[in-house]
């Protein structure tokens, strides 16, 4: 299964302890782990994230920084799931995921 999740930030407010962009990076994490565990595709393989103007500064730190701790505070927490996304807007983060129903084997380049 592929898929792709976007979120803005501009609908989050700032919170006492967490950015917008913090915030929005957990929603997107969360959604995406429990409609895997909704249609039962236990097996996560990649993620690919977009964050805009990611080497920026907003409320006082890198917004590389601020994806990374929300992205942390969703893997830290109970086992539930994880996943990724793509974006247009300007405060609007992305992700794309790829999972499946079944493990796969690695495959290696041919010698």
């Amino acid at each position: 299964m592929f898929g792709v999740i976007e979120l803005s930030e501009t609908m989050v407010a700032a919170g006492a302890d967490k950015t917008p962009l913090q915030q929005t990076t957990e929603s997107a994490y969360r959604q995406v782990f429990a409609l895997l565990e909704t249609l039962h595709y236990p097996y996560l393989f990649r993620f690919w994230n977009y964050i805009v103007a990611i080497d920026t500064h907003s409320f006082g730190l890198e917004r590389y920084r601020q994806f990374n701790q929300g992205r942390q505070d969703v893997f830290l927490a109970p086992p539930i799931w994880r996943i990724a996304w793509v974006t247009h807007s300007r405060q609007s983060i992305s992700r794309l995921m790829c999972a499946a129903r079944i493990c796969c084997c690695k495959l290696r380049p041919p010698r």
